[in-house]
C-alpha cells in the first residue's frame, strides 16, 4: 500500500521536489539487491542503494482501490548486481520488488510513497532484460477452489495424495553422457534404486517411472536448478545407461559427472498411476464419470 509520513509531506510542501526511486529486489533464494535510479549511492534505513545504470521503469498508475498497479522494468546488463547467469537460471522468478520514492537530499525524512510488487515474468535477449511486474492486488483476483475432472486434481506427494514422495527420491545420481545439450542425457540410475509402496506392480526404475517428475541439480553449471522430466527410458543392463529427457532446455550446459536428485512423477491416471504404480487408489482425486465434451456431442 502507498505510504508517506506527515513529516515528509510537510517538508515536500515547502520546496521543489528532489525525488529518487529505490528498488529492493528480494529473490526467492533470499538474495537481496538494492538499486536506485539516482546517479549516486543513497543510504536509506541503514542500507545502501547503488546507481542502477541502465535500470529504468515505465510510467505507472496508482489508484485508491483494489485495481492492480502494474509496472514494466527494462535494464541493461552493465552491473554486477543483476547478472546474465541469474536471469537465465530463472532466479528472479516470483521475486518481490519494493519500490520506494524518497528525497535524495534528505532520505532520512522517510518514504514519499512505497509500493510492493511481484515479478511475474522476465525475458532476456542477450543484451537487455525486461521484467513484467504486478501489484500484489493481482493475487486477490485469482480464482480459488477445486477443479473437478476425470484425471486426479492432487499433486503427487501433497497432503491429499498422501504418497511419501521423499521416500521415493533417488539421490546422488550422475550424468554419464550428454546426447542433446541442456536437455537429453544418460544417467547411472538402474532398476532397484528406488522403492515403491507395497502392493504396487510397477518395476522401480522401469521405463516412464520418472516421467513428469522433478529433477534437482546438486552440482555443475545448473546447481540448485529444478527441472521437470519429460521422458525416462530405463537402462537395459547393457552398455546403454538410462536416458532422461527434460521438458525444456536448462539455462546452462550439462557436463558428464554432474549430479542430481530425482523424484518420480504421476500421470494422474486412475489405473496406471494411482492403482498400479503407487497403490494409492483410496486417495484418487479424479472423477472418471464426470461429463465431458463427448457428452455434448452425443446424439439421441
Amino acid at each position: 500500500m502507498p505510504t508517506s509520513s506527515a513529516a515528509t509531506r510537510a517538508q515536500l510542501s515547502q520546496r521543489t521536489l528532489r525525488l529518487a526511486t529505490l528498488w529492493t529486489v528480494t529473490r526467492t533464494d533470499g538474495t537481496i539487491i538494492r538499486v536506485t535510479d539516482h546517479d549516486r549511492t543513497i543510504s536509506y534505513n541503514g542500507n545502501n542503494f547503488v546507481p542502477s545504470g541502465g535500470f529504468s521503469a515505465s510510467a505507472r498508475q496508482h489508484a485508491a482501490n483494489l485495481k492492480p498497479n502494474n509496472l514494466e522494468i527494462v535494464g541493461v546488463l552493465d552491473s554486477s548486481a543483476i547478472t546474465e547467469e541469474d536471469l537465465r537460471a530463472g532466479r528472479y522468478r516470483n521475486a518481490t520488488i519494493t519500490e520506494t520514492l524518497v528525497d535524495w537530499m534528505y532520505p532520512w525524512l522517510g518514504a514519499v510513497r512505497e509500493n510492493v510488487y511481484s515479478l511475474s515474468e522476465v525475458t532476456f535477449d542477450g543484451e537487455m532484460w525486461e521484467a513484467q511486474v504486478e501489484s500484489r492486488f493481482v493475487r486477490l483476483r485469482q480464482a480459488r477452489g477445486d477443479v473437478w475432472g476425470r484425471t486426479c486434481e492432487y499433486d503427487l506427494g501433497d497432503a491429499r495424495c498422501s504418497v511419501d514422495l521423499d521416500a521415493l527420491e533417488v539421490t546422488g545420481a550422475a550424468v554419464t553422457a550428454v546426447t542433446t545439450q541442456r536437455r537429453v542425457f544418460d544417467s547411472d540410475i538402474v532398476a532397484g534404486d528406488c522403492s515403491l509402496p507395497g502392493g504396487a506392480t510397477a518395476t522401480p526404475g522401469a521405463d516412464g517411472h520418472f516421467d513428469f517428475g522433478e529433477l534437482t541439480w546438486t552440482s555443475g553449471n545448473n546447481n540448485g536448478i529444478t527441472a521437470e522430466v519429460k521422458l525416462y527410458t530405463a537402462e537395459t543392463g547393457g552398455p546403454t545407461d538410462s536416458i532422461i529427457e527434460l521438458q525444456v532446455n536448462l539455462p546452462f550446459d550439462i557436463e558428464v559427472g554432474d549430479t542430481f536428485d530425482i523424484k518420480p512423477g504421476c500421470s494422474k491416471l486412475k489405473v496406471a498411476a494411482c492403482k498400479e504404480k503407487y497403490d494409492n487408489l483410496a486417495n484418487y482425486g479424479g472423477n472418471e464419470f464426470i461429463p465431458g465434451n463427448d457428452a455434448m456431442l452425443e446424439t439421441p
